[in-house]
């Protein structure tokens, strides 16, 4: 709908009784993705991620098996500011107004659609109000809406997408699913370890872990569907690393071992993730005694060049709710040329991964998906947000990232602490969908 106004375009849009052609996806929901998923999983086609040693030969011969399953579903990215871009086409040559993470990308995709050279375009860059992979040139609609329509009118064309819009309209964090088995054997000792898990992969090696584990297999299958996907905020880590130091702390417990000191013991190989990690627990007062019902939780990641291990302080609440206290974060990014900028970002990732573990879920009903805005699509707040705590480590690395390797560790350190508390394992996020009762966080 074009109008002089976004008000009047938006209600004029009411007006228009669309009628849609239905392309066969009408009975897709996301408990028929799940099950495609499960029979992928199930099925004999996979493609190779790591293979280490003999897996088949570990599992042949162990004394001991553990087998866990694990499901995350489409996330939005929920960005603060609405999605818009503004095109001027006038004699040949574009001006364009929008902030975006590819601005050269989004130039040449505009200057193409309008039919000039790129050099006949002008970009004129605003500050972004959130992009988390949204506001990329692939994953942005409203810049062809607005060159499309700025090739028709001699003047500025503003689109707009409400949060409505936007909601539905996305490119989302992919669901994915994934199969895990660990071998121990007759001493206790971890000698197999087996990832199945659905694809399409993003971030290749985001599923490998760093643990001393002789025999890997870690294979991925399709987990293709209608739905439009895209990056979002630390891309395939935010599902691989809920999924594996989820099970790392489940085959710590089959082993009876203090998740803590398993991890340290397995990561003979990486100083540099025993480091971290020890610097969080050091933080985090790991093993000092807690108030009563409160427990810690760890998970530890490497993502982006840097190394991030979390630790959340978390107690159910009289009503069952888990409340998150205390999130203690230590990373190891090389170095910080701007330490408070750098905290900054680790904050805000802690909080977006802390969003999507506790409420983020995108559901798909009758082939579309049924969220619209907040109300339905919670996020954590500032007044509810948990304390958190970072420690930067400088090192000789190679300079690594901020503002999205503190993202994925946070959904297991948090489900880790749970099952301490409950004895209940949270193998499918969001954590708000379990029984034991709807979260909330700690207000500071």
């Amino acid at each position: 709908m074009v109008a002089d106004s976004y008000w009047r375009a938006k209600e004029a849009l009411k007006s228009v009784n669309a009628v849609f052609e239905e392309l066969g996806n009408e009975n897709v929901s996301s408990a028929t993705i799940y099950e495609q998923f499960d029979a992928s999983l199930a099925g004999d086609e996979s493609d190779k991620d790591r293979e280490i040693g003999d897996t088949q030969a570990a599992f042949d011969s162990a004394a001991d098996v553990i087998e866990a399953s694990y499901r995350v579903p489409y996330l939005a990215h929920a960005a603060m500011e609405p999605m818009n871009c503004t095109v001027h086409l006038k004699d040949g040559r574009a001006n364009i107004w929008t902030s975006t993470q590819d601005a050269l990308g989004i130039k040449s995709r505009i200057a193409s659609i309008l039919g000039i050279a790129a050099e006949d375009a002008t970009f004129h860059h605003s500050y972004v109000g959130g992009g988390f992979g949204r506001r990329l040139p692939f994953t942005w609609n409203v810049i062809d809406h607005a060159a499309l329509i700025a090739k028709e009118f001699d003047v500025p064309v503003k689109t707009v997408l409400s949060r409505e819009d936007d909601m539905q309209q996305d490119y989302y964090r992919p669901a994915v699913a994934s199969n895990f088995k660990a071998a121990f054997d007759s001493s206790g000792l971890v000698r197999g370890w087996q990832n199945r898990f659905t694809g399409p992969v993003q971030t290749p090696g985001a599923a490998h872990i760093p643990y001393a584990i002789d025999n890997q297999s870690i294979r991925v299958v399709d987990g293709t569907t209608h739905i439009p996907i895209a990056a979002w905020r630390s891309v395939d880590h935010s599902q691989q690393t809920f999924f594996t130091e989820s099970f790392i702390d489940e085959v710590a417990h089959r082993a009876g071992k203090n998740p803590y000191q398993f991890r340290l013991d397995l990561l003979s190989e990486h100083p540099r993730h025993r480091r971290v990690l020890e610097t969080a627990a050091e933080a985090a007062g790991y093993g000092r005694d807690l108030p009563e019902g409160h427990a810690l939780g760890i998970a530890v990641q490497e993502s982006f060049g840097s190394v991030v291990a979390e630790i959340a302080e978390v107690s159910m609440g009289e009503d069952r709710r888990p409340i998150v206290h205390k999130v203690t974060c230590a990373i190891d990014c090389g170095f910080a040329v701007n330490p408070d900028s750098a905290a900054a970002q680790i904050e805000s990732g802690i909080i977006f991964g802390l969003t999507a573990a506790m409420y983020g879920e995108i559901t798909i009903e009758g082939g579309r998906v049924a969220q619209n805005n907040f109300p339905d699509y919670e996020m954590v707040r500032m007044a509810t947000s948990p304390e958190i705590d970072v420690h930067i480590l400088e090192s000789d690395n190679t300079l690594g990232g901020f503002g999205e390797p503190a993202t994925p560790p946070i959904a297991a350190a948090v489900t880790n602490a749970i099952y301490i508390l409950t004895g209940q394992r949270v193998r499918e996020l969001p954590i708000k969908n379990h029984d034991f009762g709807k979260p909330s966080l700690a207000k500071v």
